[in-house]
């Protein structure tokens, strides 16, 4: 099933937005179904993603070779939003099974970074904003699970197939909806006469 999913993406995408184009030329009220197309699409990519490392991932041990934590924000900026602006880079280093080294972020990962509440923000700093600023797990290693085929996607292990049957459940969910939508743009709207008034 998998397989057929990667192979039928694109066309898909293809197909699912041309229908829900026609849709729009006889009535703009169908522009409210990309909303499910796009989520349909992004929950496909999840599944079929999480499915290849879930089942056909390989383990091993990366290390943390690069981390930056750091709020960059405005001092005029309202407390409330100083945490929305904090910016992460991870990046972790492994050898696959062929001896090639990769370099990358993984999809998710958990290094228990010190939380901080908008009070942590306000100055003077206190011992837990000093924890978040001085916090620094570069050298450390965690175990992950990386794709075989494209082992620059990978993922730590704990996150691991946890959210499978979530995405299966919303892409039969999504899928129902635009089916029914798509059955009722092309038996109600003419997709040669839709096309043919474009030149008209």
């Amino acid at each position: 099933m998998v397989k057929q999913l990667e192979k039928m993406f694109y066309p898909l995408t293809v197909f699912m937005v041309f229908i829900v184009l026609i849709g729009v030329m006889n009535n703009m009220m169908f522009l409210l179904l990309f909303i499910p197309v796009f989520l349909l699409l992004g929950f496909i990519k999840k599944y079929t993603i999480s499915y290849r490392l879930t089942y056909k991932g390989v383990t091993t041990k990366a290390k943390i070779i690069k981390y930056e934590s750091y709020l960059n924000f405005d001092e005029d900026l309202a407390t409330s939003r100083r945490g929305d602006v904090k910016k992460e880079v991870l990046i972790m280093e492994f050898t696959t099974k062929n001896n090639k080294v990769i370099k990358g972020q993984p999809l998710k990962y958990d290094i228990n970074v010190p939380e901080l509440e908008d009070k942590d923000f306000e100055y003077p700093y206190n011992e837990k904003f000093i924890a978040f600023r001085d916090f620094n797990p570069v050298g450390q290693e965690y175990e992950i699970i990386y794709d075989k085929k494209r082992p620059t996607v990978f993922t730590f292990k704990e996150f691991l197939g946890k959210h499978l049957n979530v995405y299966l459940n919303l892409i039969f969910i999504l899928s129902a909806i635009i089916i029914a939508a798509f059955i009722y743009i092309i038996i109600e709207y003419s997709i040669v006469g839709t096309i043919a008034s474009l030149f008209n």
